[in-house]
């Protein structure tokens, strides 16, 4: 199986660290799209890696979900199985790819699956492959999530009026509608940096606006 990655930047503080940790990864994406969404006078520079980045740079800042939007709608199109929506401030594990890959391989009946996120990045370590454990979530998470590609082209874009929040949510809601639900996987492990929002005006408006979408 191959993986694609979309990391959309909304603050560029740390996605070196996120594409370092790509970088020391056992296997590697087969394409991997930065969405560059900072400001013209603070446009990111990626050092050389073992991986080739495609950037696009919006001709206006995207939101979350339109970023998600053109990152999927691009992948779709490429020689990949998996689609890999990762947040630009994360840490990952040396084998996060490798297991992904392993386990989507495992359990073709999921949709979506999501890593174990750890409390801080000293956490991380690359345990054994094994099996792993794949269990059903109750909830979605949106900074780091990996679709299979059959499952994403069947979901329709997440609608415009969904500026900010609620991108998860709307494919949470249609991967279950498919019959296919998010999984989490025990042995996978990231660390994220900054956590929910505090926009709790824009979080309740889109949730409303979701709710009559659905």
């Amino acid at each position: 199986m191959k993986i694609g990655v979309i990391i959309p930047i909304i603050n560029d503080r740390f996605i070196n660290g996120l594409l370092d940790c790509i970088d020391k990864n056992s296997v590697l994406p087969e394409s991997i799209i930065v969405i560059d969404n900072s400001k013209d006078d603070d446009k990111i520079t990626i050092r050389k890696m073992r991986f080739r980045v495609e950037i696009y740079r919006p001709p206006t800042p995207l939101g979350v979900n339109a970023s998600w939007n053109h990152g999927i709608n691009e992948l779709i199109k490429k020689d990949v199985d998996l689609v890999s929506v990762l947040n630009d401030d994360l840490l990952l594990e040396n084998l996060f790819f490798e297991k992904m890959i392993r386990l989507a391989s495992l359990h073709e009946e999921a949709g979506v699956f999501c890593p174990t996120t750890v409390k801080k990045p000293s956490m991380i370590h690359c345990g054994p492959m094994g099996s792993g454990i794949c269990t059903g979530m109750h909830k979605r998470e949106g900074w780091a999530w990996t679709i299979q590609k059959s499952v994403a082209k069947k979901i329709p874009p997440i609608p415009d009026l969904l500026k900010t929040f609620c991108g998860d949510d709307w494919y949470w809601h249609h991967c279950y509608k498919l019959g296919r639900p998010w999984m989490k996987m025990s042995n996978t492990l990231c660390y994220h940096f900054v956590g929910v929002s505090k926009d709790g005006i824009g979080l309740k408006n889109e949730k409303a606006i979701l709710q009559n979408l659905l």
